[in-house]
């Protein structure tokens, strides 16, 4: 038989009742379960994951809904005779043991490609590649794909998301496929360790009975393995003087044998022997924090350098090992190498130790003396001194007394080393002391002594690097500063100013002491140059004296000026301009010129402030091309632009225009930079315009339509200076009297009452109205007259109906669909009806009024109980609306169902019949808590039905579907009964009641066999009412 796993408990309940010595004439041939093999057993026969499988020799073994795979021995599910189930090939089906058909179904799902390559991927990259899932079953068959997930639960290596290209939408699952249609699953493949990751599958299970779950295999490739190398190995320091100090660089890379590996090594820890980046006499230096949490990640030929320090304290050997934790996997995870060091006995002191310049002058030559002093007890020969690592910049200049030496206790000789720096950077050389034996033949350790020094200088930089004064005006000074930045190590020191004695005379410096202050490393100071023209000449420069490494052979650097000596003449024309009397806008030209040398600048040109808001300015032109401000004007050069004077009030207007240039020969106190000249503006005025009349008629300035009985309300909008309505075109005039008039009427017409600009009358007879209106302003004169015509209808009448409904519509049930139409609506003046508006006018609480269509009519589906109420207005083709009309329908709950299953004779615990009901989303309801005759899955989906044992023999399950709002409640359901055990044969009574109904409207009954079997009826709900139900397929195939 062929069971989910989930279900072997029950089995051994069944097994232990049979051992007992219960038995049945129904019992099956098909052996016991001990038989069984479970999915991926060791009997090399795959079955499919998450089954037991039977074994059995012919299909007469296998129960409905199984067949027997003869080369494997064991029942499979129908559409596997193959044993594969999962290829997503359409298998061969073997039905009764001879006939053979081709995929029971009609579903075949196609994944392409089943092997994901993801190719050689480097730990910390990302690759993503891509599946199709595509239905390929036949015309009319649609697949649904059901879940996607991988086959380790917590992967974290793989991940996926699913896309539809075509509609360019994320995919959820399940989802349901159209014949040829696809989507893509893009799976992301992101190694966190350095472990192959190729036993990972993608399982995609579908509806498809041949191929329920298909296996897509992940196949990332690595090549070769990652090798840690380390050098030195073993780090071994030579015999150390105590507080003396050796230093040497550590070097981590990874070097795999194979040049064609792409592994990457990674390095967790750098350490110690003690776990510590500090131990006993070492000292261990990482170029960053190195933890699990934070590796170093090293591709092949990459590279990490450490620094370890030996300093001993004692007379003793320093035994220690570096432990560099890895994924090394010959070597690792934990490599170790060993160091050796030894601190040996001071019987020389060294003076000083070590031997340190500090930071010196790049170029120049330095030098220290040594003292070397015997503190021991016995002679100390001293065979030969030199500097080991040939340094060029060290050297050994002198010792005293000549080598070698022995020195007795307490004696001590000297030497002289020097350093000459040659760039900005620190240099380190050692000095070895060759210790010779003894009269007692005691041979004398070796001493080494480090050499440090480091080359420094001050750099001068100048921002900007030359100066440029432009142009100054005769007699006018000018000022720029130079930003002096030191951009070296040492101390910038500015000694002395020196300008060029063949350059002009008129360039010079602000000079103040604090420019000789020295400017440390990394910081600037300011000096301030000055250009005054007195006896001409536009150029010059200023060397600067310093001590900077970048200065030239004298130490100095050179800063080199210009400047322009310049007289420009400023000259407007004219200087006073008076506006005539101006109907809209009037402009004169102003022409501005330069009659001097050199340039002139006019920075900007503007109304003056206190002048009259109706001058402006535009149209600048220089040469006659159209010109921006600020603009120079080289010798000769001339500026036109417009002064306007557009009015906007009334009477005479004055002010100014203020032009700001920089002819210092028009100095104003305060000002250095610029001056302005004041062009005087005079105006007579505006002209006067008659005034515009703008009559409206209910808020409009067309003709309009109004319905009979309807009051008409007459204005000019009030606002005069918009254009709109009526209006004044002359600034700051208004609007002091109104006349309106009744042109012509129907015969019994109103008058028109109202004062001002506001007149109304009622349109008390149909047809046509012409009104009139005509303005006066401010200076007595009268506007042309303005008229609208106002046409008086009867107007339409609207006629809402609800289902067809125009009075008192019947309930209907939550769920389905209302339908609101004005169809009978109609105008008695014989014209159209061009637009139709609804409304929800009441609901009940917490009910969506959303209604939906055009024109005629509209839908609403309501999802809660209670009265709905609705109106309707329409609009006529002239323009005209009819009044409101409602109407109201009850919304009722749909109808229930109650479902009784009677007397069942046959039962024993666990053993019995499934009574599930399915929703319309295929969700299960059932069975009823507390009856032991019926099990399987206990209450799952969104269902609000009950099921319950009566305390007899009858199962009654009262079912209605609520969701908080009535869902859509039309379609179809499904009754299954299942049979639990090939231990009964039942005949089993069901019954259908509607809301809660004394007579049943159907009863069927179904006899169960010796097998287990499946009895399915199908229901269909029809606006909200129970229809018969039908025993076939899904759709119906009659009423039993």
């Amino acid at each position: 038989m062929h069971r989910p796993i989930a279900q072997v408990g029950i089995l051994v309940v069944i097994a232990i009742w049979l051992a007992a010595g219960c038995s049945d004439s129904g019992s099956s041939s098909a052996g016991t379960d001990g038989d069984q093999l479970p999915a991926d057993g060791d009997s090399g026969f795959d079955c499919p994951a998450g089954y037991i499988c039977d074994p059995c020799t012919t299909n007469i073994d296998c129960p409905a809904g199984m067949v027997c795979d003869a080369t494997a021995g064991f029942c499979v599910p129908s559409g596997m005779v193959d044993g594969d189930g999962i290829d997503g090939d359409a298998d061969k089906v073997e039905t009764d043991g001879d006939d053979t058909v081709v995929d029971t179904d009609g579903r075949r799902i196609e994944i392409v490609p089943l092997n994901v390559d993801f190719g050689a991927v480097q730990w910390g990259h990302r690759v993503t590649e891509e599946v199709t899932v595509r239905n390929a079953s036949a015309a009319t068959v649609d697949l649904e794909v059901q879940s996607i997930q991988f086959l380790t639960e917590g992967e974290i290596d793989y991940s996926f998301e699913l896309w539809d290209p075509v509609a360019g939408l994320a995919v959820t699952l399940p989802h349901t496929l159209r014949p040829a249609q696809s989507f893509i699953v893009k799976i992301t493949y992101a190694p966190s360790d350095e472990r192959d990751d190729g036993d990972e599958q993608l399982l995609i299970s579908s509806n498809d009975a041949d191929a329920a779950i298909i296996r897509a295999n992940m196949d990332p490739q690595y090549k070769g393995e990652a090798n840690v190398s380390i050098e030195p190995s073993p780090i071994i320091f030579e015999n150390t003087p105590v507080f003396a100090s050796g230093l040497q660089t550590i070097r981590i890379s990874n070097a795999p044998e194979d040049e064609d590996s792409n592994r990457v090594l990674k390095v967790t820890s750098i350490t110690l022997q003690n776990g510590q980046l500090v131990d006993d006499g070492y000292k261990l230096s990482l170029p960053r924090l190195i933890s699990e949490s934070d590796p170093v990640f090293l591709v092949p030929g990459d590279a990490i350098e450490a620094t370890l320090e030996f300093a001993p304290k004692d007379m003793i050997d320093y035994p220690n090992a570096l432990f560099v934790v890895c994924n090394d996997p010959d070597d690792g995870p934990n490599v170790e190498v060993a160091i050796t060091a030894r601190g040996i006995q001071a019987d020389l002191v060294v003076s000083p130790m070590p031997v340190d310049f500090g930071a010196r002058a790049i170029g120049e030559t330095h030098l220290l003396a040594v003292e070397v002093l015997n503190v021991g007890n016995d002679e100390f020969p001293v065979l030969d001194i030199q500097l080991l690592d040939g340094n060029s910049r060290f050297t050994l200049v002198s010792v005293a007394p000549e080598l070698p030496w022995t020195l007795l206790s307490g004696q001590s000789g000297s030497l002289q080393i020097s350093f000459t720096p040659e760039r900005i950077d620190a240099e380190v050389d050692r000095l070895f002391i060759d210790g010779g034996a003894n009269d007692e033949g005691e041979l004398k350790p070796d001493y080494f002594v480090d050499v440090r020094g480091e080359g420094r200088q001050a750099l001068i930089r100048l921002e900007p690097d030359q100066l440029d004064f432009g142009d100054v005006q005769h007699g006018q000074e000018a000022i720029e500063a130079v930003r002096v930045y030191n951009d070296g190590s040492e101390d910038l020191k500015i000694t002395s100013l020196e300008m060029n004695p063949i350059g002009s005379p008129d360039f010079g410096w602000i000079d103040v002491a604090e420019i000789y202050d020295p400017i440390p490393p990394g910081q600037s100071r300011a000096i301030e140059f000055t250009y005054r023209q007195n006896v001409g000449g536009d150029r010059s420069a200023c060397a600067i004296y310093s001590n900077a490494g970048n200065a030239d052979a004298d130490g100095a650097f050179t800063l080199q000026m210009q400047a322009a000596s310049t007289d420009p003449i400023f000259f407007a024309s004219p200087e006073v301009v008076d506006f005539p009397e101006t109907e809209i806008r009037d402009t004169e030209q102003i022409t501005v010129k330069n009659l001097g040398d050199g340039t002139l600048t006019i920075f900007n040109v503007a109304v003056d402030v206190g002048s009259s808001p109706d001058f402006g300015v535009e149209n600048f032109k220089k040469g006659g091309a159209a010109a921006t401000l600020p603009l120079a004007l080289g010798q000769s050069e001339t500026l036109t632009f417009d002064a306007v004077y557009a009015p906007t009030l009334p009477g005479q207007a004055t002010g100014a225009l203020a032009i700001v240039h920089d002819d210092y020969d028009e100095f104003q106190p305060g000002d250095l930079d610029r001056t302005e000249f004041h062009l005087l503006l005079n105006a007579a005025g505006p002209l006067n315009h008659p005034p515009v009349a703008g009559i409206r008629a209910n808020g409009g300035d067309t003709d309009l339509a109004l319905p009979l009985g309807t009051m008409i309300l007459l204005d000019d909008d009030g606002v005069y200076d918009d254009g709109a309505g009526s209006y004044d075109v002359d600034a700051g005039d208004t609007i002091v009297d109104w006349e309106f008039a009744i042109e012509s009427a129907p015969d019994g017409h109103g008058d028109l009452a109202g004062t001002d600009n506001v007149r109304s009358v009622s349109a008390n007879v149909p047809g046509e109205w012409i009104f009139s209106l005509r303005v006066k302003d401010q200076r007595d004169a009268w506007s042309q007259k303005d008229s609208i015509l106002v046409k008086v209808t009867t107007g339409p009448v609207a006629v809402l109906r609800v289902n067809g409904y125009t009075d008192a519509p019947p309930p209907v049930r939550a769920g389905v669909e209302i339908v609101l139409d004005g169809i009978p609506s109609h105008d008695p003046d014989g014209g159209n009806i061009a637009e139709w508006e609804f409304r929800v006018e009441s609901a009940p609480p917490g009910a969506d009024i959303t209604l939906t269509g055009s024109g005629s009519s509209r839908t609403i589906v309501p999802r809660r109980l209670g009265t709905f109420s609705f109106g309707l207005r329409v609009k006529d083709d002239e323009g005209t609306w009819s009044g409101w009309d409602s109407l109201s329908v009850e919304s009722i709950a749909p109808e229930t169902i109650n479902i009784v299953m009677g007397d069942i004779n046959w039962c024993i615990a666990e053993l019995g019949f499934d009574l599930l009901f399915y929703n319309l989303s295929g969700e299960v309801c059932g069975p009823p808590p507390g009856y032991t005759c019926l099990w399987g899955p206990r209450h799952s989906g969104d269902c609000s039905g009950i099921l319950h044992n009566d305390g007899a023999s009858e199962i009654v399950w009262d079912y209605s579907e609520f969701h908080g709002d009535y869902q859509d409640v039309d379609g179809e359901y499904r009754i299954t009964v299942k049979s639990r055990s090939w231990l009964n044969m039942e005949t089993v009574t069901i019954k259908l009641y509607k809301d809660g109904a004394s007579d049943h409207f159907w009863e069927g009954s179904h006899k169960f066999g010796i097998l287990e079997t499946t009895w399915n009826i199908y229901l269909r709900r029809t606006d909200g009412v129970w229809q018969d139900p039908h025993l076939c397929s899904p759709g119906g195939c009659g009423t039993p």
